[in-house]
């Protein structure tokens, strides 16, 4: 078994909020990981690994960064280490067409919630306003991936891992007609 975890578990047994007996089932070789804003300089090798993935996976041509992008990365904290790299590097890759992936990857995390409607002083709950934030995303996911595939719903399903039929349930939550996509 392999588990990783970002919380100090040695204080959590010494608190009483983790069991003594199962830390000792589940320690048996301990690896510590850096997070990735103490080794920032792995971020252009990353970038370059997360990508060709990203290509592969889509069968496409090579996917490049524009240099002033590649900067903003390597600037940022990475408080969701590599994972929030690799999800940062998709929904860039999602959400461009052509040319290398341009400065304002970052943005495109950050700003959706920064949106008419929707702001700190709004009298929402964060997880109403984290709702609407996630079902925008959803739904922009969901356009553009129908673009790329031209409205063939099982590649929309193979490229995105959602079950087909889920798939489908979603679409229909978000109004959206895959038809509306392939070219005529």
């Amino acid at each position: 078994m392999l588990a990783a975890t970002n919380r100090d578990l040695d204080a959590m047994i010494d608190e009483g909020t983790f069991r003594a007996d199962l830390y000792h089932r589940i320690s048996t070789i301990e690896i510590y990981v850096p997070p990735l804003r103490d080794h920032i300089e792995d971020v252009p090798q990353l970038v370059s690994l997360f990508l060709s993935r990203l290509a592969r996976r889509q069968v496409r041509a090579p996917i490049t960064i524009a240099p002033g992008a590649l900067e903003e990365l390597i600037e940022y904290a990475w408080p969701g280490n590599v994972r929030e790299l690799q999800a940062v590097l998709e929904r860039g890759v999602l959400l461009s067409h052509e040319g290398p992936l341009q400065r304002g990857l970052l943005g495109s995390k950050i700003l959706p919630a920064v949106r008419p409607g929707l702001s700190v002083n709004t009298a929402v709950s964060m997880r109403q306003a984290i709702g609407e934030v996630t079902r925008a995303a959803e739904h922009e996911y969901l356009v553009q991936l129908l673009t790329i595939c031209r409205g063939n719903v099982a590649e929309v399903a193979r490229r995105s891992g959602v079950d087909r039929r889920n798939l489908y349930r979603k679409l229909e939550a978000h109004g959206i007609d895959p038809a509306s996509f392939r070219p005529s």
